[in-house]
């Protein structure tokens, strides 16, 4: 049985948490959140993972956090994103998902200039993703919208028309999601690309998440039966 990873995807769940049981702020939460991220995707690189996504802001997140919060996580994202740049020694690139266009003008701004105009060049033996303005269902509204304005007909709707018109187009799907924070469930990631991936959830709040965790998680994930409806 093909046990190799191509994707691995994390919920980095527990940041808020992790800051009021430390006597920190929100702000320092969501520091030591994304420094984490630059921990672990270093590590996944490491292993030799092809694709490493973090799910950052979901969809319902920029609707309902206050603006306070939102300028925090666009503050750690930016962070993230340029200690990513700088690892480019261990041929890794940055690739964002989401709706890039709802964002505020000078993370959007960001997005654009740093990170959109390397997504597709080759050479690169990892891709870090970084799930930003994500919610799956928005991800496929917007892909229907897609093939509608280009004319799709009924007949041409299939599993790869839509898989070419997601966020992900191009990425092999996740093959193990990793969530934090105690909580059971996806939470909307994902839910076209995650059918066959294998589910490990934790209760460590994702700054206190370590490299020993990925390698648990990574063993855990060996162990398993993929059957893939078989």
């Amino acid at each position: 049985m093909d046990h190799t990873l191509h994707h691995i995807g994390f919920l980095i769940d527990g940041n808020r948490r992790w800051a009021r049981a430390n006597n920190k702020t929100e702000r320092q939460g969501y520091d030591a959140g994304a420094e984490n991220v630059y921990a672990i995707a270093k590590a996944c690189i490491e292993r030799g993972i092809p694709y490493v996504t973090f799910w950052g802001l979901s969809s319902e997140n920029f609707k309902q956090r206050t603006s306070a919060e939102l300028r925090y996580i666009f503050d750690a994202i930016k962070k993230t994103g340029l200690r990513i740049e700088r690892i480019r020694g261990y041929r890794a690139r940055l690739r964002v998902i989401g709706n890039i266009d709802a964002l505020p003008k000078q993370t959007r701004e960001f997005v654009l200039t740093h990170i959109k105009p390397l997504e597709h060049q080759e050479g690169f033996d990892t891709t870090v993703i970084a799930g930003v303005n994500y919610g799956g269902r928005d991800e496929l509204v917007r892909a229907f919208r897609d093939m509608t304005r280009a004319g799709a007909k009924a007949e041409e709707v299939d599993e790869q028309a839509i898989s070419r018109h997601l966020d992900t187009a191009g990425i092999p799907d996740p093959d193990l999601i990793v969530r934090t924070g105690a909580q059971k469930r996806l939470s909307g990631f994902m839910p076209w690309q995650s059918v066959y991936a294998e589910l490990y959830f934790l209760d460590t709040l994702w700054p206190d998440f370590t490299v020993e965790d990925l390698d648990a998680a990574i063993a855990w994930y060996k162990t398993q039966q993929r059957n893939f409806g078989k």
